[in-house]
């Protein structure tokens, strides 16, 4: 009698079988993710190098300001030319951070789609 005092277990031609199949499928999803990660990429690529120029011109604009206001960051600025008090650079971070989570989700959803449809279709 096998139970909690002798546990051990013994695997079949079948058991062989089954773990064989899952390590091919598991395989076969690992490649498609792959796949998936490096299609998303190579399609954000135009997208990614035309943020990275506007974020080296907006550095570059705001290291100007910065000169030109005489010292003022950017929040200060902002005040000194609307008049409207910037609260605090909490709700900017809290904007940035709702982005970040946005654009992360939207490609692993990106991701997860293409692994999946073409795990169906092979």
């Amino acid at each position: 009698q096998q139970g909690l005092a002798n546990p051990t277990r013994t695997y079949s031609a079948r058991n062989k079988e089954a773990s064989a199949k899952g390590a091919r499928r598991l395989d076969a999803t690992v490649v498609a993710v792959k796949d998936a990660v490096r299609d998303t990429v190579r399609e954000q690529r135009p997208y990614e190098l035309f943020n990275g120029r506007l974020a080296m011109m907006g550095i570059s604009a705001a290291f100007v300001g910065d000169q030109v206001s005489g010292g003022l960051g950017p929040l200060e600025q902002i005040t000194s030319e609307t008049g409207v008090p910037v609260i605090d650079a909490e709700l900017f971070g809290a904007f940035f951070l709702f982005g970040v989570f946005f654009n992360v989700v939207a490609t692993g959803v990106t991701v997860t789609t293409r692994a999946w449809e073409k795990g169906k279709s092979s």
